[in-house]
């Protein structure tokens, strides 16, 4: 008598995930999107500020950074901030890594700009302050997400979802899919 035997189908570890990633590539991933968020700080700082500073000019302000040093220090973390987030939402990272991410930066500024208020230091010191600490508060930021940005991109895309499990990319995700089905139509 023969026994009716259905294949199992079980699933190992190894068949539903991608191949382990060796922690010098990780790191490698993590220093990439450090030097590329770098990039994209300074990219702002040298398109972005001069145009503020142009503006402070017409306003009457010869030396803005020094006239104006509470506005100059916001002015020149929001021209840091703004092609950064551009720059993560272009790599899909979602809201909350990029608000994350915006927050290191900003909170420096203003914790400089409280201390100026306070009388701790001069006006010119603020912008300096605020972007010494910018670098290493991003880096810490960065440091307790460690395996969102130095994982694989399918880890990156977990914190795009939204409430009620949608996407929280929302058009981007709809121009891709719309893209990957013109390159590749169904039939084919």
């Amino acid at each position: 008598m023969s026994r009716d035997i259905s294949p199992v189908v079980t699933a190992s570890a190894t068949a539903t995930t991608s191949p382990p990633t060796t922690l010098r590539r990780r790191w490698m991933r993590f220093t990439r999107h450090f030097l590329l968020m770098l990039a994209a700080m300074y990219l702002g700082m040298l398109t972005l500020y001069p145009a503020y500073d142009f503006l402070a000019g017409r306003a009457g302000y010869a030396d803005a950074t020094n006239e104006l040093p509470i506005p100059s220090a916001l002015g020149m973390a929001v021209a840091m901030t703004l092609p950064m987030a551009a720059l993560m939402f272009h790599h899909r990272h979602g809201w909350r890594p990029v608000m994350e991410m915006a927050a290191a930066m900003t909170l420096p500024t203003l914790s400089a700009t409280l201390l100026h208020l306070t009388g701790t230091i001069t006006a010119d010191a603020v912008i300096s302050v605020g972007h010494t600490a910018m670098i290493p508060a991003m880096l810490a930021a960065m440091l307790l997400r460690f395996d969102h940005y130095a994982g694989p991109k399918a880890a990156q895309s977990v914190s795009n979802v939204g409430c009620l499990g949608r996407s929280a990319t929302g058009p981007q995700e709809f121009w891709s899919k719309r893209q990957r089905s013109e390159r590749h139509p169904p039939g084919r």
